[in-house]
């Protein structure tokens, strides 16, 4: 059942490593144990033309009474970190518009803890049964798949139940940075992410927040329901009427900050609310942000700088 990795991931370049029982990809946050008796086929640890990472296993063969041979099942994890993918919903429409052209049906299992389908694809003729798993954390989409045929899929899916429930994710290991100087924002543009979505008349709309810094230490905060960062920039700023405001601080590539209501024409209907930042300034253009809300919640996402005219 090699053909599998071409349908689970499109590498190309195998290679087969016997042994291996642990593994971990900082740069993408997943890590856990597989059984002895595994084997990985691929590892891209970074691929940065299609922001992903892929690890694929063979599992030991299984004889199948209804193809009548010995069949080598799939097990796979691949990482997202793409602009484009900022919700698990993003994350589902993108591999299934990937598998579109072999897909013939798919089927929802669960949606708590985690979004889990049955799949059957064909590829070449030859029927698959899959399960797949979507997981969207710290701003990175994760599709864990189980791939078998018909007659094999019931005698692995437990160990791949298993196999589940052991992984774990975390935030990524970023490159360390030189503290011996200041890194710094950009003050020349806008750093945006997708932060939520909204139902609107059947309509499902994105929900962006705009992050703007400046060199007298302010910060201002503000969420929209559409991705413009040229346009919302005539209006947001320091200036404005209804952004939260704060103050940042930068201690080597570390990024704090807490932005409020308090100044903002929002305050009368709203109440008093404060949103708190933090994070580190990963590269010239990124920052990895955890929100705490004023509600009381937690999340976490990848901005990007976009420099304006």
């Amino acid at each position: 059942m090699k053909m599998l990795l071409a349908l689970l991931t499109g590498i190309v370049s195998t290679f087969n490593i016997y042994g291996q029982t642990k593994f971990q990809n900082d740069k993408y946050g997943f890590g856990g144990q597989v059984p002895v008796d595994w084997h990985v086929y691929a590892e891209v640890i970074d691929n940065p033309s299609s922001k992903s990472a892929i690890l694929d296993w063979g599992l030991p063969k299984v004889y199948s009474e209804l193809e009548k041979r010995q069949i080598e099942n799939a097990v796979s994890i691949t990482a997202y970190k793409r602009p484009d993918i900022m919700s698990v919903d993003d994350l589902m429409k993108f591999e299934f518009k990937r598998l579109g052209a072999i897909l013939t049906t798919k089927e929802l299992l669960d949606s708590v803890p985690y979004y889990s389908f049955n799949v059957v694809t064909v590829r070449n003729g030859m029927k698959y049964k899959s399960q797949a798993i979507f997981r969207f954390e710290n701003s990175i989409g994760y599709v864990i798949n189980f791939t078998a045929t018909p007659g094999t899929y019931d005698l692995n899916i437990q160990k791949f139940s298993k196999f589940v429930k052991d992984i774990q994710l975390f935030v990524p290991k970023e490159i360390e940075k030189n503290n011996t100087g200041k890194i710094d924002v950009h003050y020349d543009g806008i750093y945006v992410a997708k932060t939520d979505e909204m139902t609107f008349s059947g309509n499902k709309m994105g929900i962006f927040t705009y992050i703007r810094f400046y060199s007298d230490g302010t910060v201002c905060t503000q969420a929209f329901n559409s991705y413009d960062p040229q346009k919302v920039s005539k209006w947001f700023g320091k200036n404005g009427k209804f952004e939260r405001k704060g103050g940042y601080n930068i201690l080597g590539s570390d990024l704090t900050f807490i932005v409020n209501n308090s100044a903002s024409a929002d305050v009368n209907l709203e109440g008093p609310k404060a949103d708190k930042f933090s994070g580190i300034l990963t590269d010239a253009n990124k920052l990895f942000l955890e929100i705490k809300y004023a509600s009381g919640d937690f999340k976490s996402f990848w901005f990007e700088f976009v420099k304006l005219d």
